[in-house]
Order: structure tokens, then C-alpha cells, then sequence
């Protein structure tokens, strides 16, 4: 089956240390990888067949050749194939890459970017997946027999002083050290009320 190139697409050869001597493999800017068969004598490209995702998404290529009396299979993600022949790595702390755009099926080479763990982490804080799931998160208490909407009314009664602490503890059928924790903002601290109440 012939592939065709894409847009000003450039390839490297690459090895890695398990790979059978001699034999020829090649990463593209664009996260493409082929082989040189020898005995066809032409180029093949590692389709979804020689492809797999890991439980995080990332994208492995795992059908090289191997060197005799190597069982390790050989195995390498396509983003870091792509960044170490055509991305900088400003230094040897630099040993993370990232998705720019948060895609790991993208591998395209500018969309790649050696980091620190610093950066990193950063970068893992801003991805949509990680906001969505702390914005359905906020508000949410697990396990919890309080609402938000019982926190707020709570602590507009808490806030009048009219009724004992005991008292507003036992109506919203919690114990009086969780309305301690409540009131000091160790629990629903993200919770606010207005002033004019």
C-alpha cells in the first residue's frame, strides 16, 4: 500500500539500543515511522498493526527488529521518537516532552516540547481534562451530608449568632467540631456567603 507524503514532511533515521543491527528505521515531523525492507527492497510504513496506546494515550510504535537472543521486546513512544530528532532539549533537565496542545495523538514536531518537571507539572495543571474535572469537583464533598446550599444557610446562621453552636450542629446533623471546621474554612472553605446577610 503506498503512503503518501505529507506537507513539507522531513524524516531522520533513528536506532535504539535493542534494534537488530543493520536494519533501517525512520520518524517523520509529523510522528510518521517506516522500515526499509530489505528483501522488497523498498519503504514500509508502521501502520495501527505495529501501533499502540498505553493506558494514558500515548502512542507506541513496538514491532522492530530485534537482535538475536533479545527478548525484551523493543518499543519507544512516537512523541519522543519525533522530539529527540527534531525538537532542541535546552538541557539534560529538560527530560520530559509535552503535547502543546494537550492532543497526544498529535506528534507533530512543533507541537512537542522538551520541559523540566516544573514545566511539566505546570503544563498537566492548565489541561482541559484536569480543569474540567476539578470544576465538576468543586463543591463536591465526598461522603459528605452537607450541600453546598446547607453550607450557606449554616453559615448565615452561624453569622446572626441567635442560636447556639450545639444547637445549629445538631439541626443540620453534623457534630460540633465539623461546624468548628466549617466556620474556620478548613471544610467548604471555597464556600462564601455576602456580607449584608
Amino acid at each position: 500500500m503506498k503512503q503518501e507524503m505529507y506537507w513539507n514532511e522531513e524524516w531522520k533515521r533513528f536506532t535504539l539500543p535493542e534494534m537488530r543491527d543493520g536494519e533501517i528505521y525512520e520518524v517523520s515531523t509529523y510522528g510518521r515511522v517506516k522500515h526499509y525492507n530489505k528483501k522488497h527492497e523498498k519503504w514500509q510504513f508502521l501502520t495501527t498493526i505495529n501501533q499502540f496506546k498505553d493506558k494514558t494515550g500515548f502512542e507506541y510504535v513496538n514491532n522492530f527488529k530485534r537482535k538475536k537472543g533479545t527478548t525484551k521486546r523493543v518499543t519507544d513512544s512516537i512523541h519522543r521518537l519525533v522530539a529527540a530528532n527534531f525538537c532542541d532539549q535546552p538541557s539534560d533537565k529538560n527530560k520530559f516532552v509535552i503535547h502543546k496542545d494537550f492532543n497526544k495523538l498529535n506528534n507533530y514536531f512543533e507541537n512537542l516540547k522538551w520541559v523540566t518537571q516544573h514545566e511539566l507539572n505546570l503544563h498537566n495543571n492548565n489541561n482541559p481534562k484536569v480543569l474540567f474535572a476539578r470544576s465538576n469537583r468543586k463543591g463536591h464533598i465526598t461522603n459528605s451530608k452537607l450541600t453546598e446550599t446547607d453550607v450557606i444557610r449554616l453559615k448565615k446562621k452561624v453569622k446572626r449568632g441567635k442560636n447556639p453552636l450545639y444547637k445549629i450542629a445538631r439541626e443540620f446533623g453534623i457534630t460540633h467540631t465539623q461546624l468548628n471546621r466549617i466556620r474556620k474554612g478548613e471544610n467548604w472553605g471555597h464556600v462564601k456567603i455576602d456580607d449584608e446577610d
